[in-house]
């Protein structure tokens, strides 16, 4: 694995951030022009913001706050692993169920969409490579986690460079940013329930 690898790592991960934000848009198109038959508890009102519980596909940065690597066995080290702290970056795409929060403006067109994640799954990749000290070390792996809120917590597979003592699986703790908290977009609507009871009206 080398640079010109993890560079196209990076561009193809901005790349589909583009698309789902794409997505993203024609969704509140439709949403602001509902069928007529479709019952008031689903839609929002004009001038107004209202909450449903929602299921959706999100994109997210991932922030590496913990990695514990597990160290094979060996008569000279008793040691079952190492702790690693902030030592990549990464990005995601899952599931995430939580509260959607929608606003109209006063024709009924909905201005501003967002989710506030409550529990979620994520596959993603973390990645960095370090070439200081004329050592070539690179990170390139594939996660599957659990978020609760943005907190994730999963397991990796280490395919980059390792050092001969450490297995390849690890386990990871990290800090998820999601694409819509940055610009609009970055999520797709997979399903949408009634309403809530904390919405309130009031928007001019």
């Amino acid at each position: 694995m080398n640079k010109s690898f993890t560079l196209v790592i990076l561009f193809i991960f901005p790349a589909f951030f583009c698309i789902a934000q794409q997505t993203t848009t024609v969704t509140r198109a439709a949403s602001s022009s509902s069928p007529s038959n479709q019952p008031d508890n689903y839609t929002t009102p004009p001038s107004s913001t209202r909450t449903y519980q929602a299921s959706v596909w999100s994109t997210n940065f991932t922030v590496p706050i913990l990695r514990f690597n597990v160290l094979k066995k060996s008569a000279n080290n008793e040691a079952k692993g190492n702790v690693a702290l902030f030592n990549s970056i990464g990005a995601g795409f899952g599931i995430s169920w939580g509260r959607l929060e929608e606003t109209t403006d006063n024709t009924g067109k909905v201005i501003n969409t967002e989710m506030h994640n409550s529990f979620g799954i994520q596959v993603g990749v973390l990645f960095a490579t370090n070439s200081s000290g004329g050592n070539n070390a690179n990170i390139f792996a594939p996660t599957l986690s659990v978020s609760v809120l943005n907190f994730n917590v999963g397991f990796g597979h280490e395919l980059g460079t390792l050092p001969d003592d450490t297995h390849r699986g690890f386990l990871t703790v990290a800090y998820g940013i999601p694409i819509s908290k940055l610009v609009k977009g970055g999520f797709y609507i997979r399903k949408r329930g009634p309403a809530v009871a904390n919405n309130r009206q009031g928007f001019r």
